[in-house]
């Protein structure tokens, strides 16, 4: 089994990858890939969440951290959470999901270009491409830069 294989995976940089609601199996597949930290942004009944995630990875050794975004209604705070954690991740091996990486595409987004300063035509690569935002993201994700 490969990181591959998750639903929507990509490697943003060598200490970060994405993707959407791994399997159990592939679970398991992060513990023996090396990675130190799972942030879900997923909510609890997105599709394929599995209710014993944190008990099953943390039995693996790894950090868990959820902060469930709802899709129709993403906040500010939430983003703030995420960028704050992922501030303190910097350097670990550090592996993002939600339930089909659209959540988690806008949040890395928004996330290179506000705390890393990256461009947006650079920050734009470390999204989902098959993903076009919607207009509840679309806003979101504008809003956000905004307000930077």
């Amino acid at each position: 089994m490969r990181l591959e294989h998750i639903i929507n995976y990509r490697k943003v940089s060598d200490t970060i990858s994405t993707a959407g609601q791994p399997t159990r199996l592939e679970l398991e597949l992060l513990s023996e890939k090396g990675f130190d930290t799972v942030v879900n942004i997923a909510v609890d009944d997105s599709d394929g969440a599995i209710p014993e995630e944190e008990d099953i990875l943390t039995g693996y050794g790894l950090e868990y951290h959820h902060i469930p975004v709802v899709w129709e209604s993403p906040q500010q705070y939430q983003l703030d959470q995420f960028f704050d954690l992922m501030d303190t991740k910097k350097g670990q091996k550090t592996f993002v999901h939600c339930a089909k990486n659209y959540r988690v595409s806008a949040f890395m987004y928004l996330y290179y270009i506000l705390r890393l300063g990256v461009d947006e035509k650079h920050a734009k690569g470390v999204m989902f491409p098959e993903w076009s935002p919607d207009l509840i993201w679309t806003d979101f994700i504008q809003t956000a830069l905004n307000q930077a």
